[in-house]
């Protein structure tokens, strides 16, 4: 085994200094390195720090969490990921920081995850009719939502609601409470035939003689 001793390591033409070779592994024993910036293959920004500001990626960049990794220290913004390529129809186990669709023609329950403190899960009536079919959401084992060790039931058409996890006293509560049925204006029926006047919203066709009244949509 060889080994080389120096102080410093300079480029003698140009500003690149390059270790190893296409295919090789480079190996650097100890768990201290430092540089201000680092840098990808195509010289756009991974790391950076300037003072005591850190910045991750460069602009236009997507950061991407690793499947199966976890985040710590970020906190949330309030928001989940919201489910819509997967309507839920049975009952089913929630996962933090996500948002389901519920579309179901009986009454379900959506089981929250063990609660950590700021974990957050929220849910929507898709199918507008919680009334007839109620979502009941279960706690984890003994934990609480809104501070009572029991079910909580979703049961207004077009009800949406977010739940935050606190603390051990509280347990889940429940940040945001919509019950909207808000949808889109459906067309007007149209129609043809006599003389037709208006009064306020409705259209009035009057036929003195014989006629043709024609309704399409």
């Amino acid at each position: 085994m060889s080994k080389i001793e120096v102080n410093t390591v300079d480029a003698q033409c140009g500003s690149t200094i390059t270790v190893g070779s296409s295919g090789k592994n480079v190996k650097i024993e100890g768990n201290d390195i430092r540089s201000n910036d680092y840098k990808a293959s195509d010289g756009g920004n991974i790391i950076n720090q300037s003072g005591t500001s850190i910045t991750l990626g460069a602009s236009g960049d997507t950061i991407t969490l690793a499947a199966g990794a976890s985040q710590s220290g970020f906190g949330r913004s309030g928001s989940v990921n919201w489910q819509t390529g997967s309507l839920k129809t049975s009952t089913f186990t929630a996962a933090d920081g996500e948002g389901y669709f519920i579309n179901s023609g009986s009454a379900i329950t959506m089981n929250l995850p063990a609660g950590s403190a700021g974990a957050i899960v929220a849910v929507s009536d898709y199918a507008r009719n919680f009334s007839t079919y109620n979502l009941t959401i279960a706690a984890n084992g003994s934990e609480k939502i809104g501070g009572i060790a029991d079910d909580a039931t979703l049961g207004v058409d077009g009800q949406a609601a977010t739940f935050v996890y606190v603390d051990a006293t509280k347990g889940w509560v429940n940040v945001q409470n919509a019950e909207d049925t808000e949808t889109g204006v459906p067309p007007f029926i149209n129609a043809t035939g006599g003389t037709i006047t208006t009064s306020g919203d409705f259209k009035i066709h009057t036929f003195t003689g014989p006629g043709t009244f024609e309704v399409t949509k």
